[in-house]
């Protein structure tokens, strides 16, 4: 999968849109205005880890462009680790299940 040209995550992240383990969640909802938790408890290595979904937002909200970096450097690293789980699976011969998994998560 050719991710050199690809502004999936930079758009998601302009729109407040991030890649987790358990689907994409949109910051910008006010649900996440007092979530403490980091952006996907599943995904400890994004570089996004020390700081809690309502600062992300807050920094989104507020057009600070620090945000909008972190949110991009999060899904960047979520879709590496992706295909690189997607990579594994193919090699080890359980596409089809991992397919399967993506698929209930992700519909």
């Amino acid at each position: 999968i050719d991710m050199f040209d690809c502004v999936l995550p930079t758009r998601h992240a302009r729109h407040g849109t991030i890649l987790t383990s358990t689907g994409r969640l949109n910051l910008r909802n006010a649900r996440f205005a007092t979530d403490e938790s980091p952006l996907d408890p599943g995904f400890p290595s994004s570089p996004a880890t020390p700081w809690s979904r309502a600062y992300l937002r807050h920094l989104l909200l507020t057009d600070e462009p620090t945000g909008r970096r972190l949110l991009t450097l999060h899904n960047l690293a979520w879709l590496f680790d992706f295909v690189e789980r997607l990579r594994s699976s193919i090699v080890e011969g359980r596409f089809e299940a991992f397919r399967a998994e993506t698929h209930a998560v992700w519909g």
